[in-house]
């Protein structure tokens, strides 16, 4: 299953409604804080030597080189993918009440 970061994801956290430049700022922050997230957890289990193989590719931007390179080194990658995308949606459906005040989708209004 492919991980979608779309107006479904903020209706399944509760943050359905956010406007225009809110949704897309919203959706960039759950992007990247799942990106870092990920990339923590396998940088953790890399070598030094590995890692620096890794970001040689990455900074080629080699998406299927990349994809490539982790089904060789680590291949439950996935598998971390979708554990990290859980434990942020679980974390953002606990804290909906509190980014619906801030970014008061009725309104239009942001942080």
């Amino acid at each position: 299953m492919k991980i979608q970061l779309d107006h479904r994801f903020l209706a399944d956290i509760g943050l359905a409604g956010l406007l225009g430049a809110d949704e897309q700022a919203f959706l960039d922050y759950a992007y990247e804080t799942l990106e870092h997230r990920v990339g923590m957890e396998l940088a953790g289990r890399m070598s030094d030597d590995q890692l620096a193989e890794f970001e040689r590719v990455i900074d080629d931007n080699d998406e299927a080189g990349a994809t490539q390179w982790l089904n060789e080194h680590a291949p439950d990658y996935r598998k971390v993918v979708r554990a990290e995308f859980e434990r942020l949606k679980d974390e953002l459906r606990a804290q909906a009440a509190a980014l619906r005040e801030t970014y008061r989708p009725e309104s239009g209004a942001s942080p």
